[in-house]
């Protein structure tokens, strides 16, 4: 009889074995069963999303990833960027009708 527990196949030929994404922890439980953890990050867990300053406040271990660190400067760079171009037509805008 195996385990029951949603980090180990149930059935078929890896019946016992662990599902891909999660991890023995190196703890035992109160049964003495060791410890399933999940192994994959936030992201792809379908969690919380990084991107908001109050999530990254309130969970700031979950967001410390460097994926996600990652993606916000490379929006914040987009940002300057349109904000920079936006800035230079309107003065030559500006320039060309006076």
């Amino acid at each position: 009889m195996t385990r029951k527990h949603k980090g180990i196949t149930q059935t078929g030929k890896h019946k016992g074995q662990l599902k891909v994404g999660y991890k023995y922890s190196g703890n035992k439980t109160m049964s003495g069963l060791p410890e399933i953890v999940s192994a994959r990050p936030i992201e792809m867990q379908g969690g919380l999303k990084c991107s908001s300053k109050i999530v990254r406040k309130l969970y700031p271990k979950k967001c410390a990833t460097k994926y996600a660190i990652k993606e916000e400067r490379a929006k914040h760079r987009v940002d300057q960027m349109k904000l920079e171009t936006r800035m230079k037509l309107d003065k030559a805008r500006k320039n060309s009708l006076q």
